[in-house]
């Protein structure tokens, strides 16, 4: 995201007025922590989820989100690290619908 920010600086920096610059905040890191593609999620009536796989079934699974960045977000409650969602096509799914998982170029069922 790009935000605008103003700063001071020391008075013996000298910057002509108008300069531009960029610059990086660090807001901090997470280790150890679990995280799925933005386009994962789905959101309803407040609740975020994802669709968990299980035994070729999906199912409407809540989580409790954290820090994201531009392609993924922490999930910080509702899933463990192996479990197995749904990435794409999402949209498309309800509760119980039957699907087959593709890794790559091979697939299981």
């Amino acid at each position: 995201k790009n935000f605008r920010v103003r700063i001071g600086l020391a008075d013996t920096e000298q910057l002509p007025v108008g300069a531009f610059a960029r610059g990086e905040i660090d807001l901090g890191r997470y280790p150890r922590t679990l995280v799925v593609p933005k386009e994962s999620l789905l959101s309803l009536a407040g609740e975020n989820y994802v669709f968990a796989i299980d035994n070729g079934t999906v199912r409407r699974q809540p989580v409790k989100l954290g820090a994201s960045d531009a392609r993924h977000t922490q999930v910080l409650s509702g899933l463990k690290e192996g479990d197995r969602i749904v990435v794409g096509g999402v949209d498309t799914l309800s509760d119980g619908t039957r699907v087959q998982i593709v890794t790559g170029n091979n697939k299981q069922s």
